[in-house]
């Protein structure tokens, strides 16, 4: 008889480890599985969301730098103060060397250059001239020969993010 009795035990104890889990334990794994899932949830999203900052800004940065330097070469390249023809706080317009009129302009968001698209995103231009002194010229400009060196500052918004770059600029012909 003790042979049986074990074997019921044993059948017991064997219904009782296959039953499953209860309630609690269920509901308790669910709810550790879900705060799990949202945090590496929240850790992708946030690196998928600093990615595409990254990618955004240096798309932003890289054209900024591009107009930028396409700014200086221009305006290096006035062939003389007589060559002047307007210069406001957000636009100048001259012949280079060579004759070609250049118009630098900024249009909402855009800088152009000669009316096509220099850089794009763009919240801010700002030119301002000094004469042979490094004394700021009043704007608007009473004679342009006063005009010796240009101050070319560029703000670039990208998702509420600004990218700042100027540069001084002497021309050659000065």
């Amino acid at each position: 008889m003790k042979t049986d009795e074990l074997k019921i035990k044993a059948g017991r104890s064997f219904l009782r480890s296959e039953s499953g889990l209860s309630l609690i334990e269920l509901i308790v794994s669910i709810t550790i599985t879900a705060i799990i899932s949202l945090v590496i949830g929240q850790m992708l999203s946030s690196g998928a969301a600093a990615y595409s900052f990254v990618i955004e800004r240096k798309d932003a940065m890289q054209t900024s730098r591009l107009a930028l330097m396409r700014i200086k070469k221009e305006l290096r390249q006035i062939a003389s103060k007589d060559s002047l023809i307007a210069a406001t706080g957000d636009s100048i317009r001259f012949y280079r060397q060579g004759g070609t009129l250049i118009t630098l302009t900024k249009n909402g968001t855009k800088l152009n250059l000669n009316n096509q698209t220099l850089a794009d995103h763009i919240s801010m231009f700002q030119l301002s001239y000094y004469n042979d002194q490094r004394n700021l010229l009043t704007i608007p400009i009473a004679n342009l020969y006063d005009i010796h060196q240009i101050k070319v500052e560029l703000r670039a918004s990208v998702n509420g993010n600004d990218i700042y770059l100027f540069n001084e600029i002497k021309p050659r012909n000065f």
